[in-house]
């Protein structure tokens, strides 16, 4: 079962288990590969048979294409980790790491504006309201306290604009 590890030479310890191999064999190659379609592609398999990804998949996922990767959680139903992701979003949208999911720049009064994935972030609103249990609705209230945060910002934000442009 585990031969065809011992095909496949990647950059790792020999003492690893054959499962840990086999998902250093996968970061290794998606890693390599680098592109949407191969992270697309792993995360819906994982996804699908109800695996939480790995760490490193969710960093890459979400660092080429974080509404897609959101979209593709609660696709899959889940959406505790779609809402840490678009709670993840919105604080970079408001400047804290915003690399980490591949926002260009940040909520400020200089720069230009930023993309919120609203219709993703009402999918995912939407699936919890269905769901009417305890953990679904605290869930729905994070998303909303966050979303809450983020409409704030730009209303400073905004002031701040008119203040610039109107010196």
């Amino acid at each position: 079962m585990t031969d065809w590890l011992s095909y496949n030479t990647i950059p790792c310890c020999s003492t690893l288990s054959p499962t840990e191999r086999a998902w250093f064999y996968l970061q290794y190659k998606v890693e390599s590969c680098g592109d949407w379609d191969s992270l697309n592609t792993v995360l819906k398999q994982l996804l699908s048979a109800a695996f939480t990804p790995p760490p490193w998949l969710l960093q890459l996922c979400k660092k080429e294409n974080a509404p897609a990767t959101i979209r593709l959680c609660a696709q899959y139903n889940a959406l505790d980790l779609s809402v840490q992701l678009i709670l993840g979003y919105l604080d970079a949208v408001s400047g804290k790491d915003p690399a980490e999911y591949g926002v260009p720049n940040s909520l400020h009064s200089t720069q230009p504006t930023v993309y919120v994935p609203y219709t993703v972030i009402d999918q995912v609103l939407a699936l919890l309201r269905q769901k009417k249990d305890k953990p679904s609705g605290r869930l729905v209230q994070d998303v909303l306290e966050g979303l809450e945060q983020h409409k704030e910002l730009v209303n400073r934000i905004t002031e701040d604009r008119i203040i610039l442009t109107a010196s």
